[in-house]
């Protein structure tokens, strides 16, 4: 069973007998034999922060960066780029084909071949037609720069990762910073499996583009 801990931890937290527990914010749903499940809170802060120490220490975002310095992410990106053009293109063909009917549409009017209400439905519809590839347009090019950031040293979870610092406390501020949610995951003999995931996760996963090369073990660089 897991149980999705977010904001600042969530779920209640509720000093017991001199402990910190969390209580799961779905209590009415989660119950294990007629009981709240509960989460002792030190629990929950040591996997956080071993989680952030791991992510900070961790070779990978090490060998990506190098790895953007030495042109693979231009590369990516290249890619990327040749993918959004034939998009680009393929919605510019269309967009073509809506001008056509513009025209013919007006000198139909104009010939009394269509009707005024006719004619201004089909307007309408020509409009909202070149409004929505319009938009399809923009989404494609703002796609293209949120690549280019993610396959760069821009990278926010590179940037975050490489200047972060282990902090005193688990305060708001730093959760609300570094952590999206904490999984809690209740395992049946009784112990817990706690899973972090980041503000920059997302980021983090666009990297995967990048290729790096292999080390003599076969494994990635």
């Amino acid at each position: 069973m897991s149980v999705p801990v977010d904001a600042h931890f969530a779920g209640t937290r509720i000093r017991k007998q001199g402990r910190n527990f969390f209580y799961c914010r779905y209590c009415r749903a989660h119950k294990e034999n007629g009981k709240n499940l509960k989460v002792p809170a030190a629990t929950i802060y040591k996997n956080v922060m071993d989680a952030l120490e791991l992510e900070h220490l961790g070779r990978r975002r090490k060998k990506l960066a190098a790895a953007i310095q030495q042109g693979a992410g231009k590369k990516a990106i290249e890619v990327v780029r040749a993918e959004r053009s034939v998009q680009m293109k393929s919605v510019l063909a269309e967009l073509n084909m809506e001008q056509f009917r513009r025209v013919p549409l007006y000198e139909s009017y104009m010939a009394n071949e269509i009707t005024e209400e006719q004619y201004h439905a089909e307007l309408m519809d020509y409009e909202e037609a070149h409004r929505k590839l319009n938009e399809q347009l923009t989404a494609i090019m703002e796609d293209t720069l949120v690549w280019e950031r993610a396959l760069s040293l821009r990278n926010p979870w590179i940037q975050q990762m490489a200047q972060y610092k282990a902090p005193e406390e688990l305060d708001r501020s730093f959760v609300k910073k570094y952590i999206e949610q904490v999984t809690v995951t209740l395992l049946g003999d009784g112990q817990a499996e706690i899973g972090l995931t980041m503000k920059t996760y997302e980021w983090k996963q666009m990297l995967g583009r990048i290729e790096m090369e292999e080390t003599d073990d076969g494994t990635k660089e």
